[in-house]
């Protein structure tokens, strides 16, 4: 629903993800209403988004395991990736009020 939170939860095996590694998330989105690009905040295990709009959005969810290199630098080993499609609906109107300040139907 538009304005609620959705969290998206990777779950690995155990010990896909070592002992001096970690997880990176990426989220990308390919496609969003117009003007409307949902507020993402990945993580690991969980990452949280926000839609702001109704409407339809693609998104790439990617998983990797990055560790460190011989060199100074990193590995990034690729774990998941999948693209979803999400129908985020309008959110409620809210109840009327009546006269008296009470929401109707009560």
């Amino acid at each position: 629903m538009a304005g609620g939170t959705v969290v998206a939860t990777f779950l690995t095996e155990a010990g896909a993800v070592p002992e001096g590694a970690y997880a990176a998330v990426n989220i990308d989105v390919t496609q969003h209403p117009q003007g409307s690009r949902p507020d993402v905040v990945p993580g690991f295990p969980a990452s949280r988004l926000v839609f702001r709009q109704p409407g339809e959005y693609v998104l790439v969810f990617r998983l990797d395991m990055v560790s460190k290199s011989s060199c100074a630098g990193v590995n990034a080993t690729p774990l998941m990736e999948r693209t979803e499609r999400i129908v985020i609906m309008p959110a409620p109107d809210p109840e009327p009020m009546s006269a008296t300040g009470a929401a109707s139907g009560q």
